[in-house]
């Protein structure tokens, strides 16, 4: 019976993997929390927008705010 030995190169490129995964949830979690927090200030400006009759905030320049700050 022949047993497989890892050598040392082969563990340093195994943990470089899993870092470089890691990393990669990393910043795609902080995408989705960026996208996020400019959905809510899309939705928060629009309603400003609409509260204040067009003089501040932004306009629904998206046509589908209802759709999306409903959520």
């Amino acid at each position: 019976m022949k047993y497989s030995v890892l050598r040392p190169e082969d563990i340093t490129c195994i943990l470089v993997v899993i870092l470089f995964m890691l990393a990669a949830c990393v910043v795609g979690t902080m995408e989705f929390e960026d996208e996020e927090r400019q959905q809510q200030l899309y939705c928060d400006m629009v309603q400003i927008f609409e509260e204040s009759d067009g003089m501040y905030g932004w306009p629904d320049y998206q046509e589908n705010a209802t759709e999306i700050c409903d959520e």
